[in-house]
């Protein structure tokens, strides 16, 4: 488990990779059950090589979160391109409020970014981003297929440029 600080020096370090960083409450069935699997069984199981990397931030949204759940949560998505986290103070969720300018703490997201983004002192604006939030586009709610078939023409800019 790695800490929240490292997150940029990752996402930085990895540039020239399609990335995805997803903020899931490990306790909360939507985030550790359903959004896991998608991004396991639609995402992951579906694009395979070295040119996706996959940050899970794992934050304190719910009562019942906290470090020691993690681990079960993390094994649904053992794979050598993920990367964990724990944000014990819920930062990230307050981060990504306000650069995605919606109404509560970003939880139960799922961004998506090009190979050159770069994260300077926030974070960059997703190229695309998913869900499972009530307060956000309908038009953006989490399907795993919709999901692997941007982040594959994300890749796929690649082989063509």
């Amino acid at each position: 488990m790695k800490d929240f600080a490292d997150l940029r020096a990752a996402f930085n370090q990895e540039r020239g990779k399609v990335r995805i960083i997803t903020l899931l409450s490990p306790t909360c069935p939507g985030c550790a059950v359903r959004g896991a699997s998608e991004l396991r069984d639609k995402v992951l199981a579906r694009i395979s090589g070295d040119d996706l990397r996959l940050y899970v931030v794992w934050v304190p949204a719910l009562p019942t979160d906290d470090e020691s759940k993690v681990p079960t949560a993390a094994a649904r998505l053992a794979d050598e391109r993920v990367r964990h986290y724990w944000d014990a103070r819920g930062e990230t969720r307050t981060i990504y409020q306000r650069l995605m300018n919606i109404r509560e703490p970003a939880w139960d997201v799922y961004y998506v970014y090009d190979r050159d983004a770069e994260w300077s002192a926030e974070p960059p604006k997703p190229n695309y981003y998913m869900h499972q939030l009530c307060s956000l586009p309908p038009e953006f709610m989490l399907d795993g297929d919709k999901l692997a078939s941007e982040v594959s023409k994300l890749i796929a800019a690649k082989a063509r440029g």
